[in-house]
């Protein structure tokens, strides 16, 4: 005799592919400082820091946010996922360089900039039953590589040596929750943040002052 489930005792199913899709609107700083020492005559000593030769960048910029996610379930609350994500962002730009002590060029203007991640992640829902209230509720991390460019536009400065374009890894966090509308698609909301180019190409600058953070409505297949 066939046993018929309370709705207490029913658990969503999940199926074997994972989609996402992501539009909402995003935070960006990025800022760079670099140095590199000189030796100089008067003292006979090395120089280095702010006394010495120095690069100082800095973006930071709202704009919209866009995001998707294409993998598959590996169980009935995780998901593995390659992650795809671009923003173009308007805000201020500033910039300048030391040289032997004395700051030979400077910028501050207005201006856009260009955010680009690729990479993987997984996502976690911590609740299978319908009736729950963490069901729809999940946690996710990505590992991605970004590019990012900034205060390439201005016609009142000459900067071009204080221009942002920079590679990296970027490791992020995300959390949010979603709604079932059908047997398998979900909509919600989702906040994200990451800690930008933590590793960076071909440069030894300070990155530690780089992060980016959004809010997104998410469309969700599970």
């Amino acid at each position: 005799m066939p046993v018929t489930q309370s709705p207490q005792q029913q658990v969503q199913r999940h199926n074997g592919f994972f989609f996402a899709a992501e539009i909402g609107a995003r935070y960006m700083k990025v800022a760079y400082k670099e140095y590199e020492d000189y030796w100089d005559e008067k003292s006979q000593m090395w120089i280095v820091g702010d006394d010495g030769n120095s690069v100082s960048r800095r973006f930071r910029g709202y704009g919209p946010d866009l995001g998707l996610k294409i993998g598959g379930i590996i169980s009935s609350r995780v998901a593995l996922f390659c992650n795809l994500e671009f923003s173009a962002l308007d805000g201020n730009f500033k910039g300048s360089r030391t040289y032997n002590g004395k700051k030979q060029s400077k910028a501050d203007f207005d201006t856009d900039a260009i955010r680009f991640a690729f990479g993987g992640g997984a996502l976690v829902f911590l609740n299978s039953d319908s009736m729950s209230f963490l069901n729809g509720v999940f946690v996710g991390a990505t590992a991605s590589i970004t590019a990012e460019e900034a205060g390439l536009s201005s016609g009142y400065y000459n900067h071009e040596e204080l221009e942002i374009s920079e590679s990296g890894l970027a490791f992020g966090l995300q959390f949010g929750k979603v709604w079932s509308i059908s047997d398998s698609w979900n909509v919600g909301f989702a906040a994200k943040g990451s800690l930008e180019n933590g590793i960076r190409d071909g440069s030894s600058g300070n990155a530690s002052d780089s992060y980016a953070i959004a809010v997104d409505l998410i469309v969700l297949r599970k």
